[in-house]
């Protein structure tokens, strides 16, 4: 996640997904940056924890989020 989460706060905000993702070829608008925080399920549409980060991307409900990190630890 550090690759995103630029200043290591524990968050990826906007500014930050939108600068990786362009690094990676890819352009997102703010709209797009919208609809994937509110598709996580983050309250703050300014920012996304990791945990919302990664429901994302695999499409995870929590409680599948939290077996697959028991198995990883």
């Amino acid at each position: 996640m550090q690759v995103f989460d630029k200043n290591s706060d524990g968050y990826i905000d906007e500014q930050e997904l939108q600068q990786t993702m362009r690094e990676l070829g890819v352009t997102l608008t703010s709209d797009d940056v919208t609809a994937m925080f509110t598709e996580a399920g983050c309250k703050d549409q300014r920012r996304i924890t990791y945990e919302g980060f990664w429901r994302l991307l695999f499409v995870l409900s929590p409680d599948t989020l939290q077996s697959t990190a028991e198995y990883a630890t």
